[in-house]
């Protein structure tokens, strides 16, 4: 992965799911260096503590 990109979920290392569906998550990012971040409804960001080890792309 070269760029961040928008994704419909992402599982994170410890087995955590970050989906738009968790607590007011609008937006799911997952970066080239592994971390995660959300977007909320506020237009807030929050870093996910932790690597993904997978996602599920919003466009395949």
């Amino acid at each position: 992965m070269r760029r961040a990109i928008k994704v419909w979920g992402a599982i994170m290392k410890d087995g955590t799911s970050i989906t738009e569906d968790t607590d007011n998550v609008v937006s799911v990012t997952c970066h080239p260096d592994r971390s995660v971040t959300t977007t909320d409804q506020n237009n807030e960001q929050k870093i996910w503590e932790g690597e993904w080890i997978s996602y599920n792309p919003r466009y395949n």
